[in-house]
């Protein structure tokens, strides 16, 4: 079964907790990891900066950082 809708997570953005909301995403019950495909994101306005270990989405036009992840 898969649902389209919105999801609220919580999520670091400059070492700060904030609440992010994603709008027409698809969630597939039955699959182990539901993904974010980064075209979607793209075509949303957003852009994925890689900083060393660090990954950074932030929107284009106002560059307010919508989420980082330090990857290990």
């Amino acid at each position: 079964m898969s649902k389209k809708g919105s999801v609220t997570m919580m999520v670091m953005a400059d070492g700060i907790e904030r609440v992010l909301t994603l709008k027409e995403v698809y969630f597939a019950e039955s699959v182990k990891c539901n993904l974010i495909p980064y075209g979607n994101l793209d075509k949303k306005g957003y852009s994925l900066g890689y900083y060393g270990a660090q990954r950074v989405l932030a929107d284009r036009n106002s560059g307010q950082v919508a989420f980082d992840e330090e990857l290990v």
